[in-house]
């Protein structure tokens, strides 16, 4: 199951320079209900937490036990955005068809970051499946267990996944 995973190593910790006011914005249609989106969101917050809370190795590098998430709208819809916009037009990439990247994303969804970072997988499963996936990937790993994320959102369209890592202004 894991040999069709398509991962992108090139992950975003980065400030963004692009015109936020030239960004077009994709309108993705919720297909799930909100008790779905509720156990998406508990479940994928609980296997992230879990993994931060154990501490784990990340490629070579031992990542120690480090604080849990909490759960952000704001970012739960720039990942969503993007999940939306990678299954619609059907490309894998960290930058969204509209040139977007990830902080253009969150901070047209109304989260102000200090801090920000993206996961991305195409891959049939579900979460614990894409979880462990991240964790056997040494960069995508390293995102989860990082001590500088306070607050995680993520979505999944289709086979299409997006984890949004970040951290507030003034946290």
């Amino acid at each position: 199951m894991l040999k069709n995973l398509l991962f992108c190593t090139l992950l975003f910790a980065i400030s963004c320079s692009a015109d936020r006011d030239e960004l077009s914005t994709v309108t993705p249609i919720s297909t799930l209900s909100s008790a779905e989106l509720s156990e998406f969101s508990s479940t994928m917050l609980s296997e992230v937490n879990a993994l931060r809370t154990q501490g784990c190795t990340c490629g070579d590098t031992e990542m120690p036990a480090v604080a849990p998430l909490q759960w952000n709208e704001e970012l739960s819809s720039s990942a969503d955005r993007h999940a939306y916009d990678m299954h619609s037009q059907k490309f894998f990439n960290h930058k969204g068809s509209d040139n977007s990247k990830v902080g253009d994303r969150t901070f047209e969804a109304g989260y102000s970051w200090s801090t920000i970072a993206e996961n991305i997988a195409y891959v049939p499963g579900d979460i614990a499946d894409v979880i462990d996936g991240w964790k056997k990937s040494s960069n995508h790993c390293k995102q989860m267990m990082s001590a500088d994320y306070k607050d995680l959102g993520a979505a999944q369209r289709g086979d299409y996944w997006v984890q949004v890592f970040g951290t507030q202004i003034g946290e």
